[in-house]
């Protein structure tokens, strides 16, 4: 039988000395968001897929996954068009991700 998942981020999982980065990159990815659909089981972001958005993104996961191991992220980039970043996971998630994206 699975054991339910905790959905109970730890900011404290992330090095202290990239604490700033983080939060950094975290509100600049949320804040260029062009469009943000809810899916099944989160939502997606719609993003400029430019070089400096790719980074920022590719960082941002890299640190996001330590403190909140239960979240899904995809990553789908259509040619030369946007990027779609869609964050998802267990029950309970989707709420979670509402109230951090300030409720869409």
């Amino acid at each position: 039988m699975n054991q339910p998942t905790s959905i109970a981020c730890d900011l404290e999982a992330i090095p202290a000395a990239e604490r700033g980065r983080y939060h950094a990159l975290r509100n600049r990815i949320f804040q260029a968001a062009s469009g943000i659909a809810e899916t099944a089981d989160g939502y997606a972001l719609k993003l400029a897929s430019d070089r400096d958005m790719l980074a920022a993104v590719a960082d941002w996961i890299a640190l996001e996954r330590l403190c909140c191991p239960f979240l899904r992220f995809d990553l789908a980039i259509d040619g030369a068009g946007p990027m779609r970043l869609s964050l998802g996971g267990p029950d309970g998630v989707k709420d979670l991700l509402r109230i951090e994206l300030g409720g869409p």
